[in-house]
Protein backbone atom coordinates (compact mmCIF):
# COMPACT_ATOMS: atom_id res chain seq x y z
CA UNK A 1 0.00 0.00 0.00
CA UNK A 2 1.30 3.45 -0.90
CA UNK A 3 2.27 5.89 1.83
CA UNK A 4 -0.59 8.28 0.96
CA UNK A 5 -3.20 5.51 0.72
CA UNK A 6 -2.20 4.12 4.13
CA UNK A 7 -2.69 7.50 5.77
CA UNK A 8 -5.89 8.37 3.95
CA UNK A 9 -7.51 5.15 5.10
CA UNK A 10 -6.27 5.50 8.68
CA UNK A 11 -7.18 9.17 9.10
CA UNK A 12 -10.58 8.86 7.45
CA UNK A 13 -11.42 5.89 9.69
CA UNK A 14 -10.26 7.83 12.74
CA UNK A 15 -12.31 10.90 11.81
CA UNK A 16 -15.42 8.83 11.06
CA UNK A 17 -15.15 7.19 14.47
CA UNK A 18 -15.27 10.58 16.17
CA UNK A 19 -18.26 11.60 14.01
CA UNK A 20 -20.08 8.44 15.04
CA UNK A 21 -19.37 9.23 18.71
CA UNK A 22 -20.79 12.75 18.30
CA UNK A 23 -23.90 11.54 16.47
CA UNK A 24 -24.58 9.04 19.27
CA UNK A 25 -24.07 11.77 21.88
CA UNK A 26 -26.37 14.15 20.01
CA UNK A 27 -29.07 11.47 19.77
CA UNK A 28 -28.98 11.20 23.55
CA UNK A 29 -29.02 14.98 23.87
CA UNK A 30 -32.13 15.21 21.66
CA UNK A 31 -33.91 12.90 24.11
CA UNK A 32 -32.89 15.25 26.92
CA UNK A 33 -34.24 18.25 24.97
CA UNK A 34 -37.55 16.49 24.51
CA UNK A 35 -37.78 15.53 28.18
CA UNK A 36 -37.13 19.17 29.08
CA UNK A 37 -39.83 20.35 26.66
CA UNK A 38 -42.28 17.88 28.20
CA UNK A 39 -41.37 19.07 31.72
CA UNK A 40 -41.91 22.71 30.75
CA UNK A 41 -45.30 21.89 29.25
CA UNK A 42 -46.19 20.10 32.48
CA UNK A 43 -45.15 23.08 34.61
CA UNK A 44 -47.19 25.48 32.43
CA UNK A 45 -50.24 23.19 32.48
CA UNK A 46 -50.07 22.98 36.28
CA UNK A 47 -49.80 26.77 36.40
CA UNK A 48 -52.99 27.13 34.36
CA UNK A 49 -54.83 24.44 36.31
CA UNK A 50 -54.01 26.29 39.52
CA UNK A 51 -54.66 29.88 38.53
CA UNK A 52 -56.74 29.95 35.32
CA UNK A 53 -60.50 29.96 34.95
CA UNK A 54 -61.50 27.57 32.15
CA UNK A 55 -57.98 27.83 30.68
CA UNK A 56 -58.28 31.62 30.61
CA UNK A 57 -55.67 33.47 32.63
CA UNK A 58 -55.57 37.25 32.98
CA UNK A 59 -52.36 39.22 33.24
CA UNK A 60 -53.39 40.60 36.65
CA UNK A 61 -53.90 37.10 38.08
CA UNK A 62 -50.50 35.97 36.75
CA UNK A 63 -48.83 38.98 38.38
CA UNK A 64 -50.24 38.40 41.86
CA UNK A 65 -47.57 37.76 44.48
CA UNK A 66 -47.05 34.30 45.95
CA UNK A 67 -48.31 33.78 49.47
CA UNK A 68 -46.12 32.17 52.15
CA UNK A 69 -47.23 28.59 51.36
CA UNK A 70 -46.77 29.08 47.61
CA UNK A 71 -43.30 30.51 48.14
CA UNK A 72 -42.32 27.55 50.32
CA UNK A 73 -43.69 25.20 47.66
CA UNK A 74 -41.59 27.00 45.02
CA UNK A 75 -38.41 26.65 47.09
CA UNK A 76 -39.12 22.94 47.57
CA UNK A 77 -39.72 22.49 43.84
CA UNK A 78 -36.52 24.29 42.88
CA UNK A 79 -34.71 22.29 45.55
CA UNK A 80 -35.46 19.13 43.54
CA UNK A 81 -33.63 20.60 40.55
CA UNK A 82 -30.72 21.48 42.81
CA UNK A 83 -30.58 17.93 44.20
CA UNK A 84 -30.61 16.51 40.66
CA UNK A 85 -27.77 18.79 39.58
CA UNK A 86 -25.68 18.02 42.66
CA UNK A 87 -26.19 14.28 42.22
CA UNK A 88 -25.32 14.50 38.51
CA UNK A 89 -22.44 16.98 38.29
CA UNK A 90 -21.81 18.18 41.84
CA UNK A 91 -22.87 21.80 41.31
CA UNK A 92 -25.98 23.92 40.75
CA UNK A 93 -26.04 27.33 39.04
CA UNK A 94 -29.23 28.84 40.49
CA UNK A 95 -28.98 30.57 43.86
CA UNK A 96 -31.67 29.33 46.24
CA UNK A 97 -30.18 29.92 49.68
CA UNK A 98 -30.72 33.69 49.46
CA UNK A 99 -34.38 33.39 48.49
CA UNK A 100 -36.09 34.81 51.57
CA UNK A 101 -39.44 33.44 52.66
CA UNK A 102 -40.54 37.10 52.63
CA UNK A 103 -39.41 37.64 49.04
CA UNK A 104 -41.85 39.40 46.73
CA UNK A 105 -42.23 36.96 43.83
CA UNK A 106 -45.17 36.92 41.45
CA UNK A 107 -46.84 33.78 40.17
CA UNK A 108 -45.48 34.45 36.70
CA UNK A 109 -41.94 34.95 38.05
CA UNK A 110 -42.25 31.64 39.89
CA UNK A 111 -43.20 29.96 36.62
CA UNK A 112 -40.20 31.57 34.91
CA UNK A 113 -37.91 30.31 37.66
CA UNK A 114 -39.13 26.74 37.19
CA UNK A 115 -38.59 26.98 33.42
CA UNK A 116 -35.11 28.42 34.10
CA UNK A 117 -34.29 25.51 36.40
CA UNK A 118 -35.40 22.92 33.82
CA UNK A 119 -33.32 24.52 31.06
CA UNK A 120 -30.35 25.12 33.38
CA UNK A 121 -30.19 21.43 34.19
CA UNK A 122 -30.58 20.53 30.51
CA UNK A 123 -27.74 22.79 29.41
CA UNK A 124 -25.58 22.36 32.54
CA UNK A 125 -25.75 18.58 32.83
CA UNK A 126 -26.72 16.95 29.55
CA UNK A 127 -25.20 19.49 27.18
CA UNK A 128 -22.14 21.13 28.76
CA UNK A 129 -20.90 18.70 31.43
CA UNK A 130 -21.56 15.46 29.56
CA UNK A 131 -20.47 17.11 26.30
CA UNK A 132 -17.16 18.10 27.89
CA UNK A 133 -16.67 14.51 29.04
CA UNK A 134 -17.37 13.27 25.51
CA UNK A 135 -14.83 15.68 24.01
CA UNK A 136 -12.17 14.64 26.52
CA UNK A 137 -12.87 11.03 25.61
CA UNK A 138 -12.67 11.82 21.87
CA UNK A 139 -9.46 13.86 22.25
CA UNK A 140 -7.67 11.06 24.07
CA UNK A 141 -8.89 8.43 21.63
CA UNK A 142 -7.79 10.52 18.62
CA UNK A 143 -4.42 11.35 20.19
CA UNK A 144 -3.57 7.76 21.01
CA UNK A 145 -4.84 6.46 17.66
CA UNK A 146 -2.69 9.03 15.85
CA UNK A 147 0.40 7.84 17.73
CA UNK A 148 -0.54 4.19 17.16
CA UNK A 149 -0.93 4.74 13.41
CA UNK A 150 2.45 6.48 13.20
CA UNK A 151 4.20 3.84 15.29
CA UNK A 152 2.68 0.99 13.33
CA UNK A 153 3.79 2.68 10.12
CA UNK A 154 7.34 3.27 11.39
CA UNK A 155 7.57 -0.08 13.14
CA UNK A 156 8.84 1.10 16.52
CA UNK A 157 7.50 2.62 19.73
CA UNK A 158 8.76 5.90 21.23
CA UNK A 159 7.94 7.36 24.62
CA UNK A 160 5.12 9.92 24.51
CA UNK A 161 3.31 12.20 26.94
CA UNK A 162 0.08 11.13 28.60
CA UNK A 163 -2.81 13.55 28.22
CA UNK A 164 -4.22 15.42 31.21
CA UNK A 165 -7.92 16.21 31.44
CA UNK A 166 -7.01 19.77 32.41
CA UNK A 167 -5.17 20.34 29.11
CA UNK A 168 -8.16 19.10 27.10
CA UNK A 169 -10.61 21.24 29.09
CA UNK A 170 -8.46 24.28 28.34
CA UNK A 171 -8.76 23.43 24.64
CA UNK A 172 -12.54 23.02 24.94
CA UNK A 173 -12.70 26.45 26.56
CA UNK A 174 -10.52 27.99 23.86
CA UNK A 175 -12.56 30.33 21.59
CA UNK A 176 -11.03 29.08 18.33
CA UNK A 177 -13.95 30.44 16.26
CA UNK A 178 -14.71 33.54 18.32
CA UNK A 179 -16.41 31.89 21.31
CA UNK A 180 -15.84 28.82 23.46
CA UNK A 181 -18.03 25.72 23.54
CA UNK A 182 -19.51 26.84 26.87
CA UNK A 183 -20.17 30.39 25.69
CA UNK A 184 -21.95 29.20 22.55
CA UNK A 185 -24.22 26.70 24.26
CA UNK A 186 -25.24 29.20 26.96
CA UNK A 187 -26.07 31.73 24.25
CA UNK A 188 -28.30 29.04 22.76
CA UNK A 189 -29.94 28.52 26.14
CA UNK A 190 -30.51 32.25 26.69
CA UNK A 191 -32.04 32.57 23.23
CA UNK A 192 -34.31 29.57 23.83
CA UNK A 193 -35.56 30.80 27.19
CA UNK A 194 -36.19 34.28 25.75
CA UNK A 195 -38.33 32.83 22.97
CA UNK A 196 -40.23 30.48 25.31
CA UNK A 197 -40.98 33.28 27.77
CA UNK A 198 -41.95 35.62 24.95
CA UNK A 199 -44.44 33.06 23.63
CA UNK A 200 -45.75 32.40 27.13
CA UNK A 201 -46.25 36.08 27.97
CA UNK A 202 -47.96 36.62 24.60
CA UNK A 203 -50.38 33.79 25.43
CA UNK A 204 -51.17 35.27 28.86
CA UNK A 205 -51.68 38.80 27.52
CA UNK A 206 -53.95 37.60 24.70
CA UNK A 207 -55.76 35.17 26.99
CA UNK A 208 -55.41 32.32 24.48
CA UNK A 209 -55.45 28.60 25.26
CA UNK A 210 -52.05 27.35 26.50
CA UNK A 211 -52.34 24.34 24.16
CA UNK A 212 -51.49 26.74 21.35
CA UNK A 213 -47.98 26.97 22.81
CA UNK A 214 -47.16 23.39 21.76
CA UNK A 215 -46.45 24.11 18.11
CA UNK A 216 -44.28 27.14 18.85
CA UNK A 217 -42.36 25.33 21.59
CA UNK A 218 -41.76 22.35 19.28
CA UNK A 219 -40.34 24.75 16.68
CA UNK A 220 -38.05 26.51 19.17
CA UNK A 221 -36.76 23.25 20.65
CA UNK A 222 -36.26 21.76 17.18
CA UNK A 223 -34.11 24.73 16.19
CA UNK A 224 -31.98 24.33 19.32
CA UNK A 225 -31.54 20.60 18.68
CA UNK A 226 -30.14 21.47 15.23
CA UNK A 227 -27.94 24.24 16.67
CA UNK A 228 -26.60 21.75 19.20
CA UNK A 229 -25.69 19.31 16.43
CA UNK A 230 -23.97 22.12 14.51
CA UNK A 231 -21.95 23.17 17.57
CA UNK A 232 -21.04 19.60 18.51
CA UNK A 233 -19.81 18.86 14.99
CA UNK A 234 -17.69 22.02 14.88
CA UNK A 235 -16.20 21.43 18.32
CA UNK A 236 -15.54 17.79 17.44
CA UNK A 237 -13.66 18.77 14.27
CA UNK A 238 -11.50 21.16 16.32
CA UNK A 239 -10.82 18.62 19.08
CA UNK A 240 -9.96 15.87 16.57
CA UNK A 241 -7.43 18.04 14.76
CA UNK A 242 -5.87 19.36 17.97
CA UNK A 243 -5.42 15.79 19.20
CA UNK A 244 -3.99 14.76 15.83
CA UNK A 245 -1.50 17.66 15.80
CA UNK A 246 -0.46 16.80 19.35
CA UNK A 247 0.12 13.21 18.22
CA UNK A 248 2.25 14.41 15.30
CA UNK A 249 4.32 16.59 17.60
CA UNK A 250 4.85 13.81 20.15
CA UNK A 251 6.01 11.35 17.49
CA UNK A 252 8.37 13.74 15.75
CA UNK A 253 6.26 14.46 12.66
CA UNK A 254 7.27 17.93 11.44
CA UNK A 255 4.84 18.46 8.54
CA UNK A 256 1.26 17.55 7.74
CA UNK A 257 -0.85 17.49 4.59
CA UNK A 258 -4.45 18.68 4.26
CA UNK A 259 -6.83 15.86 3.34
CA UNK A 260 -10.25 17.04 2.14
CA UNK A 261 -13.24 14.80 1.47
CA UNK A 262 -13.66 15.52 -2.23
CA UNK A 263 -17.26 15.27 -3.38
CA UNK A 264 -20.05 17.60 -4.46
CA UNK A 265 -20.46 18.86 -0.87
CA UNK A 266 -16.82 19.91 -0.49
CA UNK A 267 -16.46 23.66 0.11
CA UNK A 268 -14.29 25.87 -2.08
CA UNK A 269 -11.89 26.60 0.78
CA UNK A 270 -11.36 22.88 1.48
CA UNK A 271 -10.84 22.18 -2.24
CA UNK A 272 -8.16 24.87 -2.33
CA UNK A 273 -6.50 23.55 0.83
CA UNK A 274 -6.51 19.88 -0.24
CA UNK A 275 -2.97 18.52 -0.61
CA UNK A 276 -1.23 21.57 0.85
CA UNK A 277 1.62 20.89 3.26
CA UNK A 278 2.26 22.88 6.45
CA UNK A 279 4.61 22.84 9.45
CA UNK A 280 3.11 21.22 12.55
CA UNK A 281 4.53 24.00 14.73
CA UNK A 282 2.80 26.66 12.62
CA UNK A 283 -0.67 25.07 12.57
CA UNK A 284 -3.44 27.64 13.03
CA UNK A 285 -7.09 26.59 13.16
CA UNK A 286 -9.17 27.97 10.31
CA UNK A 287 -6.10 29.27 8.47
CA UNK A 288 -3.98 26.23 7.65
CA UNK A 289 -5.55 23.59 9.89
CA UNK A 290 -9.14 22.25 10.03
CA UNK A 291 -11.89 23.00 10.72
CA UNK A 292 -12.14 25.72 8.09
CA UNK A 293 -15.91 26.23 8.44
CA UNK A 294 -19.07 24.81 10.04
CA UNK A 295 -19.62 21.10 9.25
CA UNK A 296 -16.05 20.86 7.94
CA UNK A 297 -15.06 17.26 7.05
CA UNK A 298 -11.45 18.02 6.19
CA UNK A 299 -8.68 16.36 8.21
CA UNK A 300 -4.90 15.98 7.93
CA UNK A 301 -2.32 13.24 7.35
CA UNK A 302 1.35 13.24 8.37
CA UNK A 303 3.71 14.24 5.58
CA UNK A 304 6.50 11.64 5.46
CA UNK A 305 9.03 11.73 2.62
CA UNK A 306 9.37 8.58 0.50
CA UNK A 307 12.94 7.97 1.65
CA UNK A 308 11.75 8.20 5.26
CA UNK A 309 8.88 5.84 4.58
CA UNK A 310 11.23 3.12 3.34
CA UNK A 311 13.13 3.00 6.62
CA UNK A 312 11.38 0.75 9.13
CA UNK A 313 13.41 1.43 12.24
CA UNK A 314 13.33 -1.46 14.69
CA UNK A 315 15.04 0.34 17.55
CA UNK A 316 13.87 3.28 19.64
CA UNK A 317 16.39 6.03 18.86
CA UNK A 318 15.88 7.67 22.26
CA UNK A 319 16.24 4.71 24.64
CA UNK A 320 18.12 2.34 22.34
CA UNK A 321 15.66 -0.44 23.20
CA UNK A 322 13.59 -2.46 20.78
CA UNK A 323 9.87 -1.64 20.89
CA UNK A 324 8.43 -3.20 17.79
CA UNK A 325 4.94 -2.31 16.60
CA UNK A 326 4.05 -5.07 14.11
CA UNK A 327 1.74 -4.34 11.21
CA UNK A 328 -0.77 -6.89 12.50
CA UNK A 329 -0.88 -5.36 15.99
CA UNK A 330 -4.39 -4.13 16.89
CA UNK A 331 -5.00 -0.71 18.42
CA UNK A 332 -6.51 -2.26 21.56
CA UNK A 333 -3.36 -4.35 22.09
CA UNK A 334 -1.14 -1.30 21.62
CA UNK A 335 -3.31 0.81 23.95
CA UNK A 336 -3.26 -1.81 26.72
CA UNK A 337 0.51 -2.16 26.43
CA UNK A 338 1.59 1.46 26.24
CA UNK A 339 -1.24 3.55 27.72
CA UNK A 340 -3.66 1.67 29.99
CA UNK A 341 -1.07 0.68 32.62
CA UNK A 342 0.67 4.04 32.81
CA UNK A 343 0.10 5.57 36.31
CA UNK A 344 -0.50 9.07 34.89
CA UNK A 345 -3.00 7.74 32.36
CA UNK A 346 -4.79 5.77 35.09
CA UNK A 347 -4.98 8.89 37.28
CA UNK A 348 -6.48 10.91 34.42
CA UNK A 349 -8.97 8.13 33.74
CA UNK A 350 -10.06 8.20 37.39
CA UNK A 351 -10.50 11.98 37.18
CA UNK A 352 -12.98 11.57 34.36
CA UNK A 353 -14.72 8.51 35.80
CA UNK A 354 -15.21 10.18 39.20
CA UNK A 355 -15.65 13.74 37.90
CA UNK A 356 -19.15 14.35 39.26
CA UNK A 357 -18.82 12.49 42.55
CA UNK A 358 -15.57 14.42 43.04
CA UNK A 359 -17.38 17.72 42.39
CA UNK A 360 -19.88 16.84 45.13
CA UNK A 361 -16.98 15.98 47.42
CA UNK A 362 -15.16 19.21 46.56
CA UNK A 363 -18.33 21.18 47.36
CA UNK A 364 -18.48 19.51 50.79
CA UNK A 365 -14.80 20.21 51.42
CA UNK A 366 -15.32 23.89 50.58
CA UNK A 367 -18.33 24.08 52.91
CA UNK A 368 -16.43 22.49 55.81
CA UNK A 369 -12.85 23.68 55.28
CA UNK A 370 -13.49 27.07 53.68
CA UNK A 371 -10.21 28.69 52.60
CA UNK A 372 -8.30 25.56 53.64
CA UNK A 373 -9.99 23.57 50.87
CA UNK A 374 -8.26 23.23 47.47
CA UNK A 375 -9.29 26.41 45.66
CA UNK A 376 -10.26 24.95 42.29
CA UNK A 377 -11.80 21.64 41.28
CA UNK A 378 -8.71 20.95 39.16
CA UNK A 379 -6.49 21.42 42.23
CA UNK A 380 -8.81 19.15 44.22
CA UNK A 381 -8.54 16.28 41.72
CA UNK A 382 -4.80 16.80 41.30
CA UNK A 383 -4.38 16.43 45.07
CA UNK A 384 -6.68 13.42 45.26
CA UNK A 385 -5.14 11.38 42.45
CA UNK A 386 -1.51 12.53 42.25
CA UNK A 387 -0.46 13.25 45.84
CA UNK A 388 -1.67 10.41 48.05
CA UNK A 389 0.20 11.56 51.17
CA UNK A 390 -1.23 15.09 51.11
CA UNK A 391 -4.67 13.73 50.17
CA UNK A 392 -4.71 11.45 53.22
CA UNK A 393 -3.86 14.44 55.41
CA UNK A 394 -6.59 16.54 53.78
CA UNK A 395 -9.14 13.75 54.35
CA UNK A 396 -8.25 13.62 58.04
CA UNK A 397 -8.44 17.41 58.22
CA UNK A 398 -11.94 17.32 56.72
CA UNK A 399 -13.03 14.62 59.17
CA UNK A 400 -11.59 16.53 62.14
CA UNK A 401 -13.10 19.92 61.27
CA UNK A 402 -16.44 18.33 60.35
CA UNK A 403 -16.50 16.55 63.74
CA UNK A 404 -15.80 19.83 65.54
CA UNK A 405 -18.54 21.62 63.59
CA UNK A 406 -21.07 18.97 64.58
CA UNK A 407 -20.34 19.11 68.31
CA UNK A 408 -22.86 20.77 70.61
CA UNK A 409 -20.38 23.45 71.60
CA UNK A 410 -20.57 27.21 71.41
CA UNK A 411 -19.30 28.82 68.21
CA UNK A 412 -16.53 30.54 70.18
CA UNK A 413 -15.32 27.25 71.64
CA UNK A 414 -15.45 25.53 68.25
CA UNK A 415 -13.32 28.28 66.72
CA UNK A 416 -10.83 27.92 69.57
CA UNK A 417 -10.52 24.17 68.92
CA UNK A 418 -10.13 24.69 65.16
CA UNK A 419 -7.56 27.44 65.70
CA UNK A 420 -5.55 25.05 67.88
CA UNK A 421 -5.73 22.38 65.20
CA UNK A 422 -4.40 24.72 62.49
CA UNK A 423 -1.70 26.19 64.76
CA UNK A 424 -0.25 22.71 65.13
CA UNK A 425 -0.72 21.95 61.43
CA UNK A 426 1.68 24.82 60.71
CA UNK A 427 4.26 22.75 62.59
CA UNK A 428 3.40 19.64 60.53
CA UNK A 429 1.64 18.09 63.50
CA UNK A 430 -1.89 16.71 63.18
CA UNK A 431 -4.39 16.58 66.02
CA UNK A 432 -7.68 14.73 66.12
CA UNK A 433 -10.65 16.77 67.35
CA UNK A 434 -10.18 15.11 70.76
CA UNK A 435 -6.47 15.90 70.77
CA UNK A 436 -7.17 19.56 69.99
CA UNK A 437 -9.83 19.70 72.70
CA UNK A 438 -7.45 18.15 75.22
CA UNK A 439 -4.85 20.81 74.50
CA UNK A 440 -7.39 23.62 74.97
CA UNK A 441 -8.92 22.13 78.13
CA UNK A 442 -5.78 20.80 79.84
CA UNK A 443 -2.91 23.21 79.09
CA UNK A 444 -3.95 25.49 81.96
CA UNK A 445 -5.17 24.18 85.34
CA UNK A 446 -8.28 25.45 87.11
CA UNK A 447 -5.97 27.53 89.29
CA UNK A 448 -4.50 29.25 86.25
CA UNK A 449 -1.21 27.34 86.32
CA UNK A 450 0.24 26.60 82.86
CA UNK A 451 0.72 22.83 82.61
CA UNK A 452 2.21 22.76 79.12
CA UNK A 453 2.63 25.01 76.12
CA UNK A 454 2.49 24.46 72.38
CA UNK A 455 6.32 24.43 72.37
CA UNK A 456 6.34 21.70 75.06
CA UNK A 457 4.08 19.51 72.91
CA UNK A 458 6.20 20.11 69.79
CA UNK A 459 9.45 19.26 71.61
CA UNK A 460 8.04 16.05 73.07
CA UNK A 461 6.32 15.06 69.81
CA UNK A 462 9.57 15.35 67.84
CA UNK A 463 11.14 12.58 69.93
CA UNK A 464 10.73 8.85 69.44
CA UNK A 465 7.69 7.44 71.33
CA UNK A 466 8.94 5.68 74.47
CA UNK A 467 5.80 3.71 75.37
CA UNK A 468 3.06 1.71 73.63
CA UNK A 469 -0.53 1.35 74.88
CA UNK A 470 -2.30 -2.05 74.84
CA UNK A 471 -4.41 -0.78 71.90
CA UNK A 472 -1.23 -0.14 69.87
CA UNK A 473 -1.24 3.63 70.21
CA UNK A 474 2.15 5.25 70.72
CA UNK A 475 2.99 7.37 73.76
CA UNK A 476 5.54 10.14 74.21
CA UNK A 477 5.94 10.56 77.97
CA UNK A 478 8.16 13.30 79.38
CA UNK A 479 8.02 15.79 82.27
CA UNK A 480 4.66 14.39 83.45
CA UNK A 481 3.11 15.00 80.01
CA UNK A 482 1.83 12.09 77.91
CA UNK A 483 1.10 12.57 74.22
CA UNK A 484 -0.98 9.73 72.77
CA UNK A 485 -0.45 9.19 69.03
CA UNK A 486 -2.29 7.14 66.41
CA UNK A 487 0.27 4.54 65.31
CA UNK A 488 -0.88 4.65 61.66
CA UNK A 489 -1.56 8.35 61.01
CA UNK A 490 0.70 9.82 63.73
CA UNK A 491 -2.12 12.16 64.83
CA UNK A 492 -2.13 13.35 68.43
CA UNK A 493 -5.36 11.85 69.75
CA UNK A 494 -4.98 12.88 73.39
CA UNK A 495 -2.78 14.82 75.81
CA UNK A 496 -2.69 13.76 79.46
CA UNK A 497 -0.87 15.08 82.53
CA UNK A 498 0.19 12.33 84.96
CA UNK A 499 2.94 11.84 87.55
CA UNK A 500 3.94 8.38 86.33
CA UNK A 501 3.54 6.23 83.22
CA UNK A 502 0.56 3.88 83.28
CA UNK A 503 1.36 0.35 84.43
CA UNK A 504 -0.31 -1.07 81.30
CA UNK A 505 2.04 0.82 79.02
CA UNK A 506 4.99 -1.19 77.77
CA UNK A 507 8.32 0.35 76.93
CA UNK A 508 9.04 0.95 73.26
CA UNK A 509 12.62 -0.29 73.23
Amino acid sequence: MKNSEYWKQRQEAKFLKSEKDIIEFHNGLVKSFRRAKKSIHSVINNFYIRYADNNELTYDVAMEELNFDELKELKDELGKFKALALDSIGEFNLELENMSMRARITRYQALEMQIDAILNNLYDIDYEAYGTDKFIEIYKDQYYRTIFNIEQYKGFHSEFAQISNRAVEELINYPFSGASYSDRLWRQKDDLIFKLKDSLMDTIIKGTNPKELSEGFAHHFGNKEHEAYRLLQMENAFIVEQATLKGYSEDGIEKYEILATLDLKTSDICRRQDGKIYDVKKALTGVNSPPFHWFCRTTTIPHIQDDEAGKRIARNPITGKNYTVPAEMKYEQWYNKYVANDPKALAEEKKIKNRYSDKKQHTLYKEVLGKESPKSFVDFQELKYNDSKSWNIKQREYSTIDSINNKEWSDTYKEKIKSTYYNFRKENIELSWHGAQRFVDRNVSKNGVVRFTKEDIINIFDKRPNYIQPDGRLVNYENNIAIIRNSETNEIVSIVCRNNPKEEWRKND
